[in-house]
């Protein structure tokens, strides 16, 4: 991971040079299928333009710049639409379709260097949201069997319970996308179905392979206070640890 970055002996080659490839794997589960690109190099630089294909069952289209200089740039402009998740992740317990537009750029001479540089901004949207095991109504459930004084640890054993009914399922999330340092975070996506109301946000640590994921569900009642509970997760990305917080639902 550490090997130094070199762009090679093409950077003298004149004109634009036509690629196609029937599969160009780019990690062992993610690949870009049917893909085509055109290169162009120059003293100092390469470019591959027109970067086409399907990945995960959607299409993206993508212009990828490397410069030679000391240390290395690279700058990518990254565009999906219907891809799959399913298809890219490990765990078949987070569900949906993407659709994302990126704009981001780095600087190193190895590899780990440039993803903890990465930086740059944009936008996603997941359509048909599943995550298993986490059934928004669950705040229903615990919030009308509460008595006067309820014991936090109770509450909590039957809040996941009642989770575990069933999958959270979102029609359309949509949130801005920042990333600093290599840590790609979102804004909050927001939710309402009839009374709940749920809040997605995140953050994604490329260097560290890792994950800070968190998720509100409020219960909207006549009362100005709003019944709550919250979920978060931690940890490696491919087995972040889940913890819920059931205070907003005790006070």
């Amino acid at each position: 991971a550490n090997a130094g970055l070199r762009v090679p002996a093409l950077s003298n080659f004149p004109g634009t040079l036509r690629l196609e490839a029937a599969v160009l794997q780019l990690t062992e589960r993610i690949a870009i299928e049917k893909a085509t690109l055109d290169l162009r190099a120059g003293r100092s630089e390469f470019v591959f333009d027109n970067i086409r294909g399907e990945l995960g069952g959607g299409k993206l289209a993508a212009v990828l710049r490397i410069s030679d200089t000391s240390p290395r740039v690279a700058d990518l402009k990254l565009d999906l639409a219907g891809v799959v998740l399913a298809r890219l992740l490990s765990t078949k317990a987070l569900r949906g379709t993407l659709q994302s537009s990126l704009t981001l750029s780095a600087s190193g001479d190895t590899q780990d260097l440039l993803i903890e540089s990465i930086s740059g901004q944009g936008t996603a949207a997941l359509t048909a949201f599943e995550l298993d095991q986490t059934d928004a109504t669950a705040i229903v459930t615990v919030f009308t069997g509460l008595k006067d004084a309820p014991d936090e640890k109770k509450i909590e054993q039957a809040f996941l319970t009642a989770l575990a009914r069933g999958p959270l399922k979102v029609s359309k999330l949509e949130a801005p996308l920042v990333i600093a340092n290599g840590i790609l975070r979102s804004g909050s996506a927001k939710a309402k179905a009839g009374s709940i109301e749920i809040t997605l946000s995140g953050a994604l640590h490329l260097p560290k392979r890792s994950v800070d994921a968190l998720l509100n569900i409020e219960l909207f009642t006549a009362s100005a206070v709003r019944p709550g509970a919250a979920l978060r997760w931690q940890g490696a990305w491919d087995a972040p640890e889940r913890k819920a917080d059931v205070r907003a639902l005790t006070t």
